[in-house]
């Protein structure tokens, strides 16, 4: 493009403050790291028990992600381990 690292860094920051460019990810290579295993575990769970369910979901480094969600489970949850 021809443009200097300081030009490059002023365009994309005038598109982050003019909202075009809304953010940013991540990918990870989990084989690579040595979990190459993922899995997404669904969770059924009376309501009174869903306080205590989150409180230990938070505690667990495997948990990528958890959702609460509507339906018949309580939550969603991403999960990766080591073979």
């Amino acid at each position: 493009m021809g443009l200097s690292a300081p030009a490059v860094a002023e365009r994309v920051r005038r598109m982050e403050d003019a909202g075009l460019i809304t953010g940013y990810r991540v990918e990870v290579a989990h084989d690579k790291l040595g979990f190459p295993i993922v899995a997404l575990i669904r969770v059924a769970a009376p309501e009174e028990k869903c306080a205590r369910l989150k409180a230990l979901v938070q505690g667990l480094a495997e948990v990528l992600e958890c959702h609460h969600v509507t339906g018949a489970d309580a939550y969603a949850l991403r999960s990766w381990r080591r073979r």
